[in-house]
């Protein structure tokens, strides 16, 4: 059965003790809902990936973001890991210098290195 949105919540509440941080949180739940809308895709999804992206930090940040990935993996819910694992990269700035970022291949093109 698919992790709902309160079992989300749950877990968010359980693994972070911050308020500052279960507040970024929900404002990138809303961000990623409205990202799934303008997508088509599943809104319901994308918000619980934006809620938990920052799960484990609090906790565990040397193995952030690897903890809740994993723990949204073993759930059989790998495209929500993924995008939580994605928001990440997006926070970070990771994705920027990634071979699959979004500007992966105009950086590639600019340094005349063949595209994918």
């Amino acid at each position: 059965m698919p992790i709902t949105r309160d079992e989300a919540w749950q877990l968010l509440c359980d693994w972070t003790p911050s308020e500052k941080l279960r507040v970024h949180a929900r404002a990138v739940e809303l961000v990623m809902r409205d990202l799934g809308t303008h997508l088509r895709a599943d809104v319901e999804a994308f918000g619980i990936a934006g809620l938990l992206h920052d799960a484990d930090y609090d906790q565990w940040p040397a193995e952030h973001p690897k903890r809740i990935v994993a723990w949204l993996s073993e759930r059989g819910e790998a495209s929500i890991a993924h995008a939580a694992e994605r928001v990440n990269d997006f926070e970070t700035g990771s994705c920027l210098n990634s071979r699959s970022g979004p500007r992966a291949a105009e950086r590639r093109r600019d340094h005349g290195q063949a595209s994918d």
